[in-house]
């Protein structure tokens, strides 16, 4: 009986990821669009856009992209100790934003640690620990994008 509830549940969850009318999966493609200057420029994406009547986002800054790594990461730390990777998939995306900008992972790091000075998404200041747990987060997506062989943009001025 438990393993039946167990497939059964699976297979529930499954079917909830492949499904392209998921909560979840619309709230990354909207993050990852903003995220992803070059994902928001495909046409299916524009012809979306006009269909719902609102323009498209502002171009990306470094700025956006910290703010959205700033704001994703202390949520992804404790929806991911639920079981829950929804925020960690939209921390994610964030930073991909960022590589696709060619923003350098130092400058990220330290443009997210000026926005965390200004509003902090935790309402106090990261701890070491949870500052160096950001920092390695963002390394290893800069990492499997470079391992990948997607290419940054030239230049790496960040958008700002």
């Amino acid at each position: 009986r438990k393993m039946a509830a167990g497939l059964l549940a699976q297979a529930a969850l499954s079917a909830a990821l492949s499904s392209p009318l998921s909560g979840c999966w619309s709230r990354c493609d909207a993050v990852t669009r903003l995220a992803s200057p070059t994902l928001f420029c495909t046409p299916s994406v524009r012809l979306a856009v006009a269909a719902e009547g609102t323009p498209p986002p502002a171009p990306l800054t470094l700025s956006k992209v910290a703010e959205l790594v700033e704001a994703t990461f202390v949520r992804a730390c404790m929806d991911a100790a639920r079981g829950d990777v929804t925020t960690l998939k939209l921390f994610i995306a964030s930073a991909v934003g960022g590589y696709r900008l060619g923003v350098p992972l130092p400058a990220l790091g330290s443009a997210v640690a000026a926005c965390e000075a200004e509003h902090s998404t935790a309402g106090r200041p990261l701890l070491p620990e949870e500052a160096e747990l950001r920092t390695l987060w963002l390394s290893l997506v800069y990492l499997t994008l470079e391992a990948e062989g997607e290419a940054a943009p030239p230049g790496g001025d960040g958008g700002d």
